[in-house]
């Protein structure tokens, strides 16, 4: 049988029709997503938030331009946008919940291999803090 997943360790981000965007807790009680987010600029958090929004109001809890949102690896996906760096946040989906776990700004398109690892970690950590079975 499932258990109820734990939400008091997460921080709601955006709450929408059809789902919600939170940032997890990992095992050490950080929120590395929630640090992040919170160090942008107000106009990367605008953008961010308007993807968040975006994601919780479609009904298929997807958005469809691979530019702003595409599967990164096994389950880990990320949010895209554009500036002089690239902010990207990394993310995975539980039932209606998209749970954010660790992001990076770029100059290049690529990722590297060190912050993929690093989420897949963090959402393995992440399902375990969450109850998430």
């Amino acid at each position: 049988m499932a258990s109820t997943p734990d939400l008091s360790r997460s921080e709601l981000l955006c709450d929408g029709t059809y789902g919600e965007v939170r940032a997890a807790a990992i095992q050490d009680g950080s929120r590395p997503a929630s640090d992040f987010y919170w160090h942008l600029t107000e106009k990367e958090q605008a953008s961010m938030q308007a993807l968040f929004s975006s994601i919780c109001n479609d009904r298929t809890l997807r958005i469809a331009s691979r530019e702003l949102f595409k599967l990164v690896r096994g389950s880990v996906w990320e949010f895209k946008r554009s500036g002089s760096k690239k902010v990207r946040i990394f993310t995975f989906r539980h039932l209606n919940r998209w749970w954010l776990l660790s992001g990076v700004k770029k100059k290049e398109n690529d990722l590297e291999e060190a912050d993929i690892v690093r989420a897949l970690n963090q959402m393995g950590e992440a399902i375990i803090v969450h109850r998430l079975t």
